[in-house]
């Protein structure tokens, strides 16, 4: 072979052999784009909640026996509005007066008033439900000590009718049937109260301990925030206050003197309609001299307006 011609051949064979092969081709490079954001779920709506409750219906019966029914509706979160009448716990605060059934059907077991309650988890209403006779009104509350508890086994007059009833153990009462509302409250232990009350009102009152000490003696008191208030003169008013009866085998010139550490408080006596005013600095004292004849000498020791603070004092009679 002529070397020319190897030459070609070789050439060739090379070409071949460095030619592309398409049957296993090279991984193709993409071509460059935009990143698309990757599609989100939209979060699920909260579930609506009870945001308030109110009671509708029918709150006075005038019969014993007769019923009504009573709706709750309830408000909810999303601005929408719920029936929950059948979906709420119904309770009555005197079910010897007004029961209620839990679908909320009130009756009237005998004549008196009742708050009726309705909860629903957190939320709460309520609604006074009275059974009188028509043309008559109701006189329910309660009767309290101040600074404490109510007072069990008040007896509760009304004064004209001669209707009565007795405070069961939270002090809670109702009257119905009444053309008149003035009450006299007592019980053994206690200074009676007579008030007026508001026709088909709750009426929150309270009843001071009877507080006796011997001419010549001391006592501790403690006034409480939300005291008796009485009219110790006309249309002068102490309060809070605490009455104390002074006991005296004869007539005496007696010196009295009240002292207290409440630094916010002010106090004074007022002793037959007079008025001696305290000082509340050094020493904190109210002090006044008087006579006392045999039998009690009614003292009053308070403030001339309300406080939202206790302030413990002593009163302390001298016979002069």
């Amino acid at each position: 072979m002529k070397p020319h011609l190897l030459t070609i051949v070789f050439i060739a064979a090379l070409a071949v052999s460095t030619g592309c092969d398409h049957s296993n081709p090279g991984p193709t490079p993409s071509p460059t784009s935009p990143s698309s954001p990757t599609p989100t779920t939209p979060a699920p709506a909260p579930p609506t909640q009870v945001t308030a409750i109110r009671i509708t219906g029918n709150a006075t019966l005038t019969s014993v026996g007769a019923t009504s029914a009573l709706t709750v509706t309830a408000t909810m979160s999303d601005g929408t509005t719920k029936d929950l009448t059948t979906g709420v716990l119904w309770t009555s605060s005197d079910p010897s007066s007004i029961a209620v059934s839990q679908s909320g059907v009130v009756t009237a077991l005998r004549f008196g008033a009742s708050y009726v309650l309705a909860q629903s988890g957190s939320k709460y209403a309520s609604l006074n439900v009275l059974a009188t006779p028509p043309g008559t009104s109701v006189v329910f509350g309660r009767v309290r000590e101040p600074g404490s508890s109510g007072i069990p086994g008040v007896e509760v007059r009304e004064g004209l009718s001669g209707a009565s009833t007795v405070t069961d153990a939270d002090g809670g009462y109702s009257l119905a049937n009444l053309t008149a509302t003035r009450l006299a409250f007592a019980k053994d232990g206690f200074e009676p109260v007579t008030v007026d009350g508001a026709p088909n009102m709750f009426l929150d009152l309270a009843m001071q301990r009877v507080v006796r000490m011997a001419a010549g003696s001391k006592v501790d008191i403690k006034l409480a925030p939300h005291d008796m208030d009485y009219e110790v003169a006309a249309g002068s008013h102490c309060y809070p206050c605490r009455m104390i009866r002074v006991t005296s085998s004869g007539a005496a010139q007696l010196h009295l003197s009240a002292t207290w550490t409440e630094p916010r408080a002010t106090l004074n006596l007022w002793i037959n309609g007079h008025l001696f005013e305290g000082a509340a600095h050094g020493p904190s004292e109210a002090a006044a001299d008087g006579p006392a004849g045999p039998g009690e000498l009614i003292v009053y020791v308070g403030l001339k307006g309300g406080a939202d603070f206790y302030t413990p004092f002593t009163l302390t009679t001298v016979v002069k």
